[in-house]
């Protein structure tokens, strides 16, 4: 089990790489697609060979949502709320992983799937009520925050608590493509968070669309290109750092 979570491990590390790679393609005006892990799944099935490579990213993420659920379950904290928190904390992280999943398998069967156009109908749908409203905007705050732990996490090197960071030159890499990762990837859910909250008063539900929607807000910016391009590079990082992840991880 433990060889079939850093495989998946991996994989997180694959679909951010693709990721950032639209994003990069997006903010030098010489591709298309959504900058999320549906179009990464695209990008992955276009490729010769490549259903087979999306059933390795299926299989990944179906053995790193069980190691997930069974870290979750399975946890042993000191107190009853710590027990609870790590609970809900990794639960999430389970179904982010199971909708990867389910991405996949759309795609594995020949058929297409758009997340970005999936939660922006959500979000058109929770606008329309005063009380989904309300969930929308807890939404965009809950991602925010998580955006700004990522940061946090990126700055201050937290994210090393849980890898054995090797020695020398391949432990400064390792390290700098981390926190350049971490920050990176908060940065995106920050705005994602953002754009979440917004919606019911801009009535913009296409820009609250996860991941897609806040990397292609960047272009909107003054200088948004280049803010986009440095985002898709850090976004790379990222899934680069999670691929050296998957053997230095601590399970």
């Amino acid at each position: 089990m433990r060889l079939l979570a850093r495989w998946g491990i991996a994989t997180i590390g694959l679909l951010h790489v693709m990721i950032g790679l639209i994003a990069l393609g997006v903010a030098t005006g010489r591709g298309s697609g959504e900058a999320d892990q549906s179009g990464a799944i695209a990008q992955i099935s276009r490729i010769p060979g490549g259903i087979v490579l999306v059933w390795i990213v299926l299989i990944g993420m179906l053995a790193l949502f069980t190691w997930q659920l069974m870290t979750a379950l399975l946890a042993n904290k000191s107190s009853l709320r710590s027990r609870w928190g790590f609970r809900i904390v990794e639960l999430g992280k389970a179904v982010g992983y199971l909708v990867i999943a389910a991405t996949a398998f759309t795609f594995a069967r020949g058929s297409s799937t758009s997340t970005a156009e999936l939660t922006s109908n959500m979000s058109a749908a929770l606008i329309k009520t005063p009380v989904g409203a309300v969930v929308l905007v807890i939404i965009g705050l809950v991602v925010l925050i998580v955006g700004i732990s990522f940061v946090v996490s990126g700055v201050t090197g937290r994210f090393t608590e849980a890898i054995r960071v090797p020695r020398g030159l391949a432990g400064i890499t390792t390290t700098a493509l981390g926190a350049i990762g971490y920050v990176a990837k908060g940065l995106v859910l920050g705005v994602a968070g953002v754009l979440f909250a917004l919606a019911p008063f801009t009535l913009d539900h296409d820009s609250a669309s996860g991941i897609d929607g806040a990397l292609k807000a960047l272009v909107e910016l003054p200088y948004g290109a280049i803010a986009l391009a440095l985002t898709g590079v850090g976004v790379i990082a990222y899934g680069f750092f999670f691929i050296l992840r998957a053997r230095l991880v601590r399970l």
